[in-house]
């Protein structure tokens, strides 16, 4: 999300780039705010578009941290290439675990993650895949959260 015209952004977005640079064969796109294949809209368009994805580049350094991005992706069981130390202490930090739901960007240089990427075993990426959707499903409780929030406007009336 606007990678491409955020100051705050700039070093990730060069790392974006640098990355499919290394990686001709395969089809890099960027979508959201101010990014250059547009934004993307509606939460089944969204999940759609993330299912065709082998993995999900989501680096934001000042990001909220909840990461709905995050979120979206572990639920459709697609691994993030990401960088933790930006989730530390988040919402989202619990579902990252490098070389299990994601790779952490900053263990790797980027020459170095072109090649962990174009040489990832199939069982290994379908092993990523569920793990990722199995961590979605045992950090995120969203009618636990729901019950919790009711119970906290109740207190409010």
């Amino acid at each position: 999300n606007c990678y491409a015209t955020s100051q705050h952004y700039t070093e990730d977005w060069l790392g974006f780039i640098e990355l499919e640079g290394m990686m001709p064969d395969w089809d890099f796109k960027s979508y959201g705010g101010s990014c250059r294949d547009g934004a993307m809209n509606g939460t089944i368009a969204l999940a759609n578009k993330m299912r065709e994805a082998n993995f999900i580049y989501h680096v934001k350094k000042f990001g909220d941290g909840f990461g709905h991005i995050i979120h979206n992706a572990f639920a459709v069981g697609r691994p993030l290439i990401t960088r933790i130390s930006d989730y530390k202490n988040t919402l989202a930090e619990p579902l990252l675990e490098d070389g299990e739901t994601c790779f952490d960007i900053d263990k790797y240089s980027y020459s170095e993650l072109s090649e962990v990427l174009k040489n990832i075993a199939p069982i290994k990426y379908e092993y990523m895949c569920k793990k990722v959707y199995e961590r979605f499903k045992e950090i995120v409780d969203f009618d636990k959260e729901e019950k919790n929030i009711r119970l906290f406007l109740d207190k409010l009336i």
